[in-house]
C-alpha cells in the first residue's frame, strides 16, 4: 500500500494540479481550476474509500492494485493520444482553440 501510494504521489497524483494550471486561457483559470481540483480531491477520496471494499472482496489485493494499475495505464494512453502539450506555449495560448500551435486569432 505504502509503494502505491509514493508513486501516485510522485506521478498521477500531482498531475491534476500541474496541467490544469497551464491548460485554461487567462479568464476562464481561476473557475476551471477549482472545478478541475475539487473533482481530483473527490476521485481520490472514491480511491481511498473502495479500496477496502475492492481488497475484501474477491479480487483480493492482488486482484485492486491491477484494476488500479489498468486504470493507470489506460490513463497514460490517454495522456500520450489526447492531451496537448503545453510546452514552449505562453499562457495565453493554451486557450481552448483548437489549433495545437497556438497561432490561432482567439
Amino acid at each position: 500500500i505504502y509503494t502505491y501510494i509514493i508513486f501516485f504521489s510522485l506521478g498521477v497524483g500531482p498531475i491534476v494540479y500541474t496541467y490544469n494550471a497551464e491548460l485554461y486561457p487567462t479568464n476562464m483559470r481561476p473557475n476551471a481550476l477549482s472545478l478541475a481540483l475539487g473533482v481530483g480531491r473527490v476521485m481520490s477520496a472514491l480511491v481511498a474509500c473502495s479500496f477496502p471494499t475492492l481488497a475484501a472482496s474477491p479480487l483480493d489485493y492482488s486482484g485492486t492494485f491491477g484494476l488500479f494499475g489498468v486504470m493507470s495505464l489506460i490513463g497514460v494512453v490517454f495522456v500520450l493520444t489526447i492531451v496537448r502539450e503545453t510546452a514552449g506555449r505562453s499562457l495565453d495560448q493554451q486557450g481552448w482553440d483548437s489549433d495545437a500551435s497556438g497561432d490561432s486569432d482567439t
